[in-house]
C-alpha cells in the first residue's frame, strides 16, 4: 500500500506542471482518473497526518514555505467545483492550525458560493487557527449591499473590537463598511474610532486597517470629508497618526490640500504636526511650505491663518519663527 504522504506528494507531481507562457496549473493525464485517485484520499490526508503542524515546524526558508503554500492552493483550487468534499477539506485545513500565509479571499468566496453565508461563516470561525482574523476580514468584506443587515452589522463592530493577535496578511481595504452606511451613516467613524483606541496596542493593525483610507489608487478625500462628515475630529486624528508612523503616506500631499480646503481645522492641525514633527513628513521634509495654497480656493485667508498658527504654536520665538 502506498504511504498516505508520499501518495500525495505523487499525486502533486501527477497533478500540477507549470506552463512557463502561462504560469498556470495544468492537469495531466486523464481528468476522471485523477480526481477518482486524490478526492477520496484528500479528506484523510489533511486529518490523520499527511499534513500536520509538525511537518510545518521543519520549514527552513521562505521558498519553501511558498511552495507548501502553492500545494495546498493546488488542492483546494481543483476540489473547489467538487460541492461535497470543498468544505470538509477547507475544515480539515483550518483545524490543524497550520502556519501559513494563504490568502483566503478566493477560498471564501467559493465557500458562500458552495454552502451559502450562514455555513461559512459557522465554518471559518468554529477553530481557533493562524490567520483567522484575516479569514474573518474577507468573510465580511464579502458581503454584499443585499444581504446587509443589523446582526452582520454588530458583527462587524465585535471583529473590530477583538485583538487580532499573530497575524500575516494584507491592508484591510475598509471599503467594504460602504455597503452598511444606510443602516448606520457613521460606521465609518465608529470602526476608525475602534482602532484608534489601539494604537498602542496594536499599532500594525492599526497601520493596515487605517493607511487605506489615504491611498491615493483607492480613495478619494471628498469622499472621506464625506464619510466623517459627523465627527471630522476622527478623520484628522487617523490622518496626522498615520502620517507620523510612515512619513510616505500622502507623499505628494493630495489628501492634506484637499482636507485644508475644505476645513480650516485640518490647518491648524497641519502647522502642529509640522512643528513637532518636521522630519517626519516627506512631503515638506525640507521646509514648511505653504505655497501650495496659493492653489486653494480661500487662498489669502488660509494663509493669514497660518501664519497666526505659526506665532502661536511658535509661542512667539522670533527666531524660529523666521526660519519657518
Amino acid at each position: 500500500m502506498v504511504h498516505q504522504a508520499t501518495g500525495v506528494r505523487l499525486s502533486f507531481g501527477l497533478l500540477r506542471t507549470i506552463d512557463a507562457s502561462t504560469s498556470r496549473p495544468q492537469l495531466q493525464g486523464d481528468i476522471s482518473t485523477i480526481f477518482v485517485f486524490i478526492l477520496p484520499m484528500v479528506p484523510n490526508f489533511f486529518r490523520h497526518g499527511g499534513l500536520s503542524c509538525k511537518a510545518f515546524d521543519n520549514i527552513e526558508s521562505g521558498y519553501d514555505e511558498y511552495k507548501l503554500g502553492e500545494g495546498i492552493w493546488l488542492v483546494f483550487s481543483i476540489l473547489s467545483n467538487n460541492t461535497k468534499i470543498f468544505p470538509e477539506v477547507v475544515e480539515c485545513y483550518l483545524s490543524l492550525n497550520i502556519r501559513l500565509s494563504l490568502h483566503p479571499l478566493n477560498v471564501i468566496q467559493k465557500l458562500i458560493e458552495t454552502i451559502g453565508f450562514s455555513d461559512t461563516e459557522e465554518l471559518i470561525s468554529k477553530y481557533d487557527y493562524f490567520n483567522k482574523s484575516n479569514w474573518l476580514y474577507y468573510f465580511f468584506a464579502s458581503i454584499p449591499k443585499e444581504k446587509v443587515n443589523y446582526t452582520y452589522l454588530e458583527k462587524i463592530y465585535k471583529y473590530f473590537n477583538e485583538n487580532e493577535e499573530e497575524i500575516i496578511g494584507w491592508n484591510r481595504d475598509l471599503e467594504f463598511l460602504q455597503n452598511f452606511i444606510e443602516i448606520d451613516p457613521d460606521i465609518f467613524v465608529k470602526v476608525t474610532k475602534i482602532m484608534l483606541k489601539k494604537q498602542e496596542s496594536e499599532k500594525f493593525s492599526v497601520i493596515r486597517t487605517l493607511s487605506s483610507l489615504f491611498n491615493r489608487y483607492i480613495s478619494d478625500p471628498d469622499i472621506l470629508l464625506q464619510r466623517y462628515a459627523s465627527d471630522k475630529k476622527v478623520l484628522r486624528d487617523t490622518y496626522f497618526l498615520l502620517l507620523k508612523l510612515d512619513r510616505n503616506l500622502d507623499y505628494d500631499g493630495r489628501f492634506i490640500k484637499e482636507f485644508i480646503n475644505k476645513d480650516d481645522e485640518f490647518l491648524s492641525e497641519f502647522i502642529k504636526f509640522i512643528v513637532h514633527n518636521k522630519d517626519h513628513f516627506h512631503f515638506y521634509s525640507n521646509d514648511l511650505d505653504f505655497t501650495f495654497m496659493w492653489e486653494l480656493d480661500n487662498a489669502e485667508e488660509l494663509i493669514s491663518l497660518s501664519v497666526n498658527y505659526l506665532e502661536k504654536e511658535l509661542d512667539g520665538n522670533s527666531y524660529l519663527l523666521e526660519n519657518y
